[in-house]
């Protein structure tokens, strides 16, 4: 008990420190772009300061999402939620409509040729399929689709629910595939994209609460495959 309430607090301690390593450059970019506004906005063309508006837009945007991506994962650390047995068909469904808002200009096609159930805790379990889902949208190019697939099957050590999502993007290099789901970790060509490296480390710390795995594989004929596996569980009857 001892050792996992130290590990806990490494934990934490460690997140913490990496958030607020994370979050100084764009605050500061922000709080420069607020302060030249304040000072020098009044003597600025109108071209200019519609610039320099739509930039602080983008910041704060994307702040935003940072820290909701670190609430996300430091709540995924928690057990306050209840486990219970739920239909993954029905909520990689709901994922995909979430998903949908976020990225409009692709479409999503969820294959599920028998149900799956899963005991897990279903907030958890959205947010680290949405987070997959987002992660596959952003990188693939617009117009295309993410391919979602649920299967279930049986190993020597028990029956499993796999979900994987396929993309279009850049295949991902093989000596790459453990280290993208490190905390703030972005490949060269994911610089430019907008994002905060910690979507697929809440899918990582998420399989990981739930006695899985996430695994990537190069797709056949360019990106990347994404395989969460959490054990499966007999459905609930009435």
């Amino acid at each position: 008990m001892l050792n996992r309430l130290g590990d806990a607090q490494r934990q934490q301690r460690e997140l913490i420190e990496d958030a607020a390593h994370e979050l100084r450059t764009p605050m500061a970019s922000l709080r420069t772009n607020v302060e030249f506004l304040i000072h020098a906005g009044y003597r600025l063309d109108k071209t200019d300061r519609t610039e320099l508006l739509t930039d602080l837009d983008r910041q704060s945007v994307e702040l935003a999402q940072l820290v909701g991506n670190l609430v996300d994962l430091a709540r995924s650390r928690t057990v306050d939620e209840p486990a219970k047995t739920i239909d993954l068909t029905e909520l990689t469904a709901e994922a995909v409509d979430l998903a949908g808002a976020h990225f409009p200009q692709t479409a999503y096609a969820l294959h599920a040729p028998q149900p799956v159930t899963v005991l897990a805790q279903p907030g958890a379990l959205q947010r680290a399929v949405v987070s997959l889902l987002d992660n596959a949208a952003k990188f693939s190019p617009a117009g295309q689709t993410v391919d979602v697939h649920i299967d279930q099957r049986t190993t020597s050590s028990g029956q499993y629910a796999d979900l994987s999502v396929a993309d279009q993007g850049p295949t991902i290099p093989a000596d790459q595939r453990e280290r993208i789901f490190q905390r703030f970790y972005r490949l060269d060509h994911a610089r430019s994209v907008p994002g905060s490296g910690l979507g697929l480390a809440i899918v990582q710390q998420t399989a990981a609460a739930h006695g899985g795995t996430v695994t990537i594989f190069a797709r056949p004929g360019g990106g990347n495959v994404f395989i969460l596996t959490i054990p499966a569980a007999p459905p609930t009857t009435t």
